[in-house]
């Protein structure tokens, strides 16, 4: 099976400190590059997607990853927070 790549960017809430987690766009790409060419084309319209919906939370990263890889990272940052 076909790893697809997304979106995805690490949230924190402003006013908490630590990153709270990475989320994702629904959107799929079938490789890294294609959705990293996404970012690069379409960077100024993402940011104001992601001020709209996170108003008072900060994006700290935005990069291409697979939902595995951010379902991994999120499960370790709860683990490490314990």
């Amino acid at each position: 099976m076909m790893e697809l790549f997304y979106v995805s960017f690490l949230v924190a809430i402003s006013f908490v400190g630590p990153p709270v987690g990475w989320m994702q766009f629904d959107q799929p790409f079938a490789t890294k590059i294609e959705c990293e060419q996404y970012i690069e084309n379409n960077w100024n319209n993402l940011q104001v997607a992601l001020q709209e919906q996170l108003t008072y939370q900060e994006i700290k990263s935005l990069q291409c990853m697979t939902k595995a890889t951010v379902h991994e990272l999120n499960t370790h940052f709860i683990r490490s927070r314990h």
